[in-house]
């Protein structure tokens, strides 16, 4: 039932890269039921999931959006995540495996009740990967959905 409101009727995200660096193109799908799904690809058009481990808080985070993203510039693909009232987050990548426990949040504006769009570059050419975050605002949805909205004069 919560998909059929907003801002769950929202999509959720599908990021390929090769994470773990053997020429093989992984996945991760954002979810808003199991956290985030990760898929390794086997090489033989087969993807394998990968065990998120202890990690429970993962999985109980409403996830909208997982990007693969080279945050730190080390060559391997980092997850920038976006959830639902719980914030941004960044999961660093060492040597192809996700250190979970290393999990850093990542400010965001006060009021932001979730990032429904993501952009990365070194904008300011300093060397450092900037991000552009795009913000779910509620707004014009505050009405029932269905809801008449009577004509004025």
């Amino acid at each position: 039932m919560r998909d059929m409101w907003p801002p769950f009727w929202e999509g959720r995200s599908v990021a390929s890269g090769d994470f773990d660096r053997d020429g093989d193109l992984d996945l991760v799908i954002a979810s808003t039921q199991a956290g985030m799904y990760l898929s390794m690809n086997t090489g033989d058009g087969q993807f394998a999931p990968v065990d998120l481990g202890e990690f429970t808080a993962l999985r109980d985070m409403l996830i909208f959006n997982a990007v693969l993203v080279d945050i730190d510039n080390d060559g391997w693909l980092d997850l920038f995540l976006a959830t639902y009232l719980t914030g941004n987050f960044i999961v660093p990548n060492t040597q192809g495996r996700f250190d979970f426990a290393a999990m850093r949040p990542v400010k965001n504006r006060d009021d932001a009740v979730m990032t429904m769009a993501l952009s990365f570059a070194d904008v300011d050419r300093d060397g450092d990967l900037d991000a552009a975050l795009g913000n779910w605002a509620a707004g014009w949805y505050r009405r029932i959905p269905g809801e008449r909205i009577p004509a004025t004069a």
